[in-house]
């Protein structure tokens, strides 16, 4: 059964000039599409909130209409479900691994954007000082658990809402330099829209994956203060209050 987030992302693709092929559903889980220009193949799992978890995000995971912006449990869920599908695609060529997240919301569609972006790559707003005593406020990545830390073999990610298109790149993927010079990637930079990239970011980065336990706020703090020479680090909930790491 096609749902309508297919419908539009195959809509979309088709109108960028790319040949897309639905992939015969089966026994088991597996992709949507099969997505390939001159040069490149993708493949391509969407998910839509004709996804019975999406609509358990938006009905069950809300209090008086509000959106919980962290990183979230259910949504790590339905990328690793999604992972799990485009994994199942056994292809002698190379291909792009890419989960499409079809919000077709105006409500939620801002903050649900927020929360996928803070699952996969661990956002967290921070504010303190400069040792020049300057105040600064930023985001960090990988403050947090990420998803693109956890699923090494997904590409990329896309989320597209009534107001904007975010392609959320995977820096800890293999193919990420490879990915760049793709059609797809290129659509986004011909189009204006919107790139997520850690390692070209000026924001903070919380690059120590060896010995640095994302369970302690306060020793990541720790370890952005040393490298970006900050102080008084203050971490934000997506409550909008902020609050001190102790």
């Amino acid at each position: 059964m096609t749902t309508i987030g297919e419908n539009k992302v195959y809509e979309y693709l088709m109108s960028l000039g790319f040949i897309v092929t639905k992939i015969p559903e089966s026994s088991q889980q597996t992709p949507d599409f099969l997505v390939s220009d001159k040069v490149s193949q993708y493949v391509i799992e969407v998910k839509d909130k004709d996804n019975q978890k999406f609509i358990d995000l938006i009905d069950g995971k809300n209090t008086y209409g509000k959106v919980n912006l962290e990183y979230d449990n259910v949504i790590s869920g339905i990328i690793r479900e999604g992972v799990s599908q485009l994994d199942s695609y056994d292809s002698q060529e190379k291909v792009f691994r890419i989960i499409w997240f079809f919000i077709d919301t105006n409500f939620f569609g801002g903050s649900l954007s927020l929360q996928i972006g803070k699952t996969l790559y661990g956002l967290q707003e921070i504010e303190g000082y400069r040792v020049n005593g300057e105040f600064f406020k930023t985001i960090c990545y990988y403050f947090t658990f990420s998803e693109f830390f956890r699923n090494k073999q997904l590409d990329a990610v896309i989320v597209q809402s009534p107001t904007e298109s975010i392609l959320c790149v995977n820096d800890f993927s293999a193919q990420r330099d490879e990915f760049r010079q793709t059609r797809l990637y290129q659509s986004f930079v011909e189009n204006n829209l919107y790139i997520i990239e850690p390692s070209k970011s000026r924001c903070c980065v919380a690059d120590n994956f060896t010995s640095l336990d994302r369970k302690n706020s306060k020793a990541v703090a720790d370890y952005i203060g040393k490298k970006y020479n900050l102080r008084e680090i203050t971490a934000y909930s997506y409550n909008l209050v902020s609050l001190p790491i102790e």
